[in-house]
């Protein structure tokens, strides 16, 4: 169910992921460095996801 926290929450994690992007020194970084930043990025966030859904269906 879509409510204000979860929007709220996705409008952070694009604000988020937007400055991340445009950061002038992630740009000179290679591109395997960016793709295993990006992965690491991922996990982390599917994992906060998890938790925190286990957390509020206890």
């Amino acid at each position: 169910m879509i409510t204000p926290d979860r929007i709220v929450a996705l409008i952070g994690l694009i604000m988020a992921l937007v400055l991340v992007s445009r950061n002038g020194a992630l740009r000179r970084v290679q591109w395997p460095a960016r793709l295993q930043m990006a992965l690491i990025w991922g996990v982390i966030i599917v994992l906060t996801a998890l938790v925190y859904t286990w957390l509020k269906a206890r």
